[in-house]
């Protein structure tokens, strides 16, 4: 939300030979991203659904954005982009979404997914904001769910990870 601070900040970073991971939803004006893209060795880009209207009901965020924003990296730079997906109870955690995701990856080059199991730990944020959490009863999700994933990656060219 700063666009002119990262700049600066990136071009200092870089200035004295640092990598740079830039962890991000994508969700800002491609014209951003095109500026920043040469001082970026690592983007860790998140998506949590590809269903832009769901996505923009439960987040707000920009579903058609934040595609065009990994379609430019995947097609100029594949080799920067890990995605990764927070897996949510009730709103991305069926494995239609999931694989989707993962197509998603193999048909744009992109070479690793991590698949972050969901866990309450940021039920006290909410609470600091004064804003219900939805998740209040969920459970920390076990990692071994999403381990299969692995393997259906992996016929898809595609690394996947449990956790980050």
């Amino acid at each position: 939300m700063q666009p002119e601070g990262l700049k600066a900040l990136l071009k200092k970073l870089k200035a004295q030979s640092l990598h740079v991971t830039l962890e991000t939803t994508g969700s800002y004006a491609p014209a951003m991203l095109r500026e920043v893209v040469d001082d970026v060795d690592l983007f860790l880009m998140d998506l949590k659904h590809l269903d832009a209207g769901k996505l923009n009901d439960i987040t707000g965020g920009n579903g058609e954005l934040v595609v065009a924003n990994f379609r430019y990296l995947a097609k100029n730079h594949p080799e920067k982009i890990v995605i990764r997906m927070p897996v949510i109870p009730g709103f991305n955690d069926e494995s239609e979404t999931i694989e989707a995701v993962l197509d998603f990856a193999a048909s744009n080059h992109i070479q690793e997914v991590d698949l972050l199991p969901f866990h309450p730990l940021g039920a006290s944020k909410w609470k600091n904001l004064g804003r219900p959490y939805a998740y209040e009863k969920e459970k920390m999700m076990e990692k071994q769910k999403l381990e299969p994933y692995i393997e259906t990656g992996a016929k898809k060219s595609v690394k996947v990870r449990v956790g980050g």
